[in-house]
């Protein structure tokens, strides 16, 4: 609902309150009250008509829910197998639930509002959404797969459907787009736009999608492209301000390369007309052969290795407990010897161990080989959690199977850890020992170098998840409740270099942890939602009664304003506007958009995000206001996941479009001042000093708007448009 429409009604009450008293000594006067009484009686009808709108909206959104949830919170585990399911959950609650709360705050919704701020200690971030967003680029370079299939859902061993919208597409699109990475930000703005081609509805538009697209495509090199998909854009909105200083730009620049016709440049050129675009290359070196071997593909088990592999019964090296029952023993990999033992772990020990983990999980960390420090890093994504032997009885019991098993002493060995993979987790290739430029690697911890690995398997996956060894071209598969070993040191001592390996991330299979969580929160609030929908009906209905009660009453408006000779009339309109309306506009008033009932700070992220807001309806002069705002908070030391960077950044490019070259000057300086290496700042402050000297000079003339057009900074900022100055 609209704001003027929520306060309509108690701006009435508030007239009524300024107008002179003693109606009752003057029956003239009583008529101009009926006029007032029926505006009223309007009023109520009309905001009634609001509610009961916007409450068919909410209600829609609840069955939708309650169908959802109904199913995911019967199989948590089963339903979160599948990514696409878990990166929409983390959409859902990051963004969806939270603009439905913007709809129902605009009434009565305390218990409700109550009950969401309870929940929301347990939403995940804006951060959660683009690692969700990640995980799923992940899982798509990783094995290889379209957007076309991940959007259908069609992924192998899924038990539940699951498909993007052209909305979630979008999001993955821009989520692309904000990291800077602009080949999956064409892939998945292709993918909106074959689904909104199909005919799907969505509240994403093809000019959004344009934009985006137009300016990846030039930012991968692909200039014919950028002018074909700039011109559409143009077409499908022909007063696009940016869209006209870009194609004026991408054009020259066209004009250029063909006249300079650079070998380099003609192949680029002839390479990208088709549309097809490499995956950039990375750090890691063996990244293909890694992702191969993820897939199943590569794997060197020739005949001949494979008949140097057998099964046996392990007994340790007739240690007394296991020749009662030993274990089964299979070879996974002869040299160097990599062993899978069975039935190591029985159910229930699994979810005791996970049960107890739960708790502890933080993001998993990495060893730095210069400091020794645990530290995250980007090439390990996972959680884990680290178990000793006092905890429970059941980590003291699996401590000594592995003893028994392995031959190796667990006093001089490291906590049991438990990493719970989640959407899209991954380990790239790593070495378990320390090298020689690593010494002191395990110094903290008080232990040597590792000398072994005993790899439990907690859960079965699906596809997806193998241990792979790139330079062996060996890859193992998950089983539940068995467990891999391999050496990780030769003889001399020193390391087997052989045994560098990698976690693959889960592309179908169980998770357990967080997310299963959050399928708990969200059945919450679809029931929290259902109450509120009860009472809000029961509301409006007495409100309806009300305006039918009043409309029945049928007071006649006296033609010479003098009648109204009816004394009964005279006290009923009296009364009604003096007591019952006056209740009336209390139980509107329970809405917290007509009082401030409930105190309520704007956070940082909120601050910044109504700087968007404006700057999506191209008001600059609000954005301006609250991105300085969002600073403001920052620099006295409000904690957000919003950087001063993003904020100036912001900042920067708001100031220099309506011309404004000091402060676009400042707020670059201040940028590069926190991010030295940030490249579209390094290209705009020489530009804008550029343009300040010129302006100086009295030499801009003309020509600066056209200039200012052709700036490389005139992208998509998360759906910006500037079309008002400030």
């Amino acid at each position: 609902m609209k704001p003027w429409e929520s306060t309509l009604l108690v701006a009435w009450f508030g007239v009524l309150s300024c107008v002179q008293a003693e109606f009752f000594t003057s029956i003239g006067h009583m008529t101009d009250l009926i006029y007032a009484e029926k505006d009223l009686v309007q009023s109520l009808k009309e905001y009634i008509l609001v509610e009961e709108a916007k409450l068919s909206k909410i209600k829609s959104w609840a069955d939708k829910m309650e169908a959802l949830t109904s199913k995911s919170a019967a199989d948590p585990e089963g339903y979160l197998a599948h990514p696409v399911n878990a990166y929409k959950l983390v959409k859902r609650l990051n963004t969806d639930w939270p603009a439905l709360e913007d709809l129902v705050l605009q009434n009565s919704a305390a218990d409700f509002i109550a009950n969401l701020s309870v929940q929301r200690q347990f939403f995940p971030t804006d951060e959660d959404e683009t690692g969700a967003a990640k995980a799923l680029m992940r899982l798509q370079d990783t094995y290889k797969l379209d957007p076309d299939t991940i959007s259908k859902g069609e992924l192998p061993g899924t038990k539940y459907q699951a498909m993007l919208s052209v909305d979630d597409c979008f999001g993955m699109g821009r989520s692309a787009y904000n990291e800077g990475d602009y080949y999956h930000t064409v892939l998945w703005m292709e993918q909106v736009l074959k689904q909104l081609d199909a005919g799907e509805e969505a509240t994403t538009s093809k000019a959004q999608v344009l934009d985006y697209l137009s300016y990846a495509v030039f930012q991968l090199g692909d200039l014919h492209r950028a002018v074909e998909l700039t011109r559409r854009l143009l077409s499908l909105d022909p007063s696009h301000e940016r869209a006209g200083g870009n194609l004026h730009y991408f054009e020259r620049l066209l004009e250029e390369e063909r006249e300079k016709m650079l070998s380099n440049h003609t192949e680029a050129e002839l390479a990208s007309q088709q549309g097809i675009y490499e995956r950039p290359v990375d750090y890691l070196p063996e990244r293909d052969v890694y992702e191969s071997l993820c897939r199943g593909e590569g794997v060197k088990l020739t005949p001949r290795r494979q008949k140097r592999l057998f099964c046996r019964y392990h007994h340790g090296n007739r240690v007394p407990q296991l020749l009662i029952a030993p274990f089964k023993e299979e070879d996974e990999w002869d040299s160097p010897h990599i062993v899978r033992y069975y039935d190591v772990m029985s159910d229930e020990e699994i979810e005791r161990i996970k049960e107890i983990a739960k708790p502890k999980l933080a993001r998993a960390t990495v060893r730095d080989p210069k400091t020794g420090v645990l530290t995250v890093a980007s090439y390990r994504v996972s959680k884990s959690s680290w178990l000793e032997e006092d905890d429970d009885p059941v980590v003291a019991r699996v401590n000594l199977r592995m003893q028994h098993i392995t031959g190796l002493t667990v006093k001089t060995a490291e906590l049991l850890q438990v990493a719970n993979y989640g959407m899209g987790g991954q380990y790239e290739p790593h070495f378990d020992f320390s090298r020689k430029d690593e010494q002191d690697a395990f110094k903290r911890l008080g232990t040597g170098n590792r000398v072994a690995t005993f790899l439990n398997y907690m859960s079965d996956v699906e596809a997806g998840g193998a241990t792979v060894f790139p330079d062996l071209g060996a890859a193992i598969w998950p089983k539940k409740g068995t467990a891999v070993f391999w050496y990780n040191l030769l003889r001399s001592g020193e390391g087997d270099y052989r045994t560098r390996h990698a976690a693959c991330p889960v592309l179908v299979g169980c998770k357990w942890g967080r997310m299963a969580r959050l399928i708990s929160v969200e059945e919450k609030l679809v029931q929290a939602l259902k109450e509120y929908i009860v009472l809000a009906e029961a509301k409006l209905s007495m409100m309806k009664s009300w305006a039918e009660k009043r409309d029945a009453l049928n007071l006649v408006i006296p033609e010479d304003k003098e009648g109204l000779e009816k004394l009964v009339d005279v006290y009923k309109v009296l009364k009604h506007l003096n007591k019952d309306w006056s209740l009336v506009e209390s139980f509107v008033r329970q809405d917290p958009s007509t009082g401030t009932k409930y105190r309520s700070t704007l956070s940082v992220g909120d601050c910044f995000r109504l700087g968007q807001t404006a700057l999506s309806i191209s008001d600059l002069h609000h954005s301006v206001l609250w991105m300085q705002q969002a600073l403001k908070q920052l620099n006295a030391g409000e904690h957000s996941t919003i950087s001063k960077v993003q904020v100036l950044d912001h900042l920067s490019d708001i100031s220099f479009r309506p011309g404004d070259l000091y402060r676009a000057v400042d707020f670059t300086h201040q940028l590069l001042s926190f991010d030295s290496s940030h490249k579209q700042a390094q290209l705009n402050l020489p530009y804008f000093v550029k343009l300040l000297e010129e302006e100086r000079a009295g030499n801009l003339g003309n020509e600066e708007s056209e200039t200012k057009q052709e700036t490389l900074n005139s992208s998509p900022q998360d759906t910006l448009d500037y079309k008002q100055t400030l």
